[in-house]
């Protein structure tokens, strides 16, 4: 019986996650938003990843550039649901294309 004890005892010390499940090299496969500087090379033409309004990473292009101001065109949706995009205000909607949309 102690040794059911004891084997309880060690249980309870583990930690609750798998430490050995995070990778600490400083290389992480997932790929965030742009950078500022990359979104301000955006030209019209250009394809990205964009969060649309309900926070589905799609792949798209983008069609007009005014300022930082750009209008997206969703790759296969209706031009109805084309957006305008403020990159300075709202860069976590903007990355490289097919960074997050193409994931498995």
């Amino acid at each position: 019986q102690n040794r059911n004890i004891d084997e309880q005892e060690e249980k309870e010390q583990q930690p609750l996650i798998a430490t050995d499940a995070f990778d600490d090299s400083g290389e992480h496969p997932f790929v965030s938003c742009m950078t500022l500087e990359e979104a301000e090379k955006l030209r019209p033409n250009d394809k990205i990843d964009h969060r649309d309004d309900v926070g589905r990473f799609l792949l798209a292009q983008v069609v007009e550039k005014q300022g930082s101001m750009l209008k997206v065109h969703y790759d296969g949706w209706n031009s109805k649901w084309d957006v305008w995009s403020d990159y300075t205000r709202e860069l976590s909607r903007f990355a490289a294309s097919g960074s997050i949309s193409q994931r498995l």
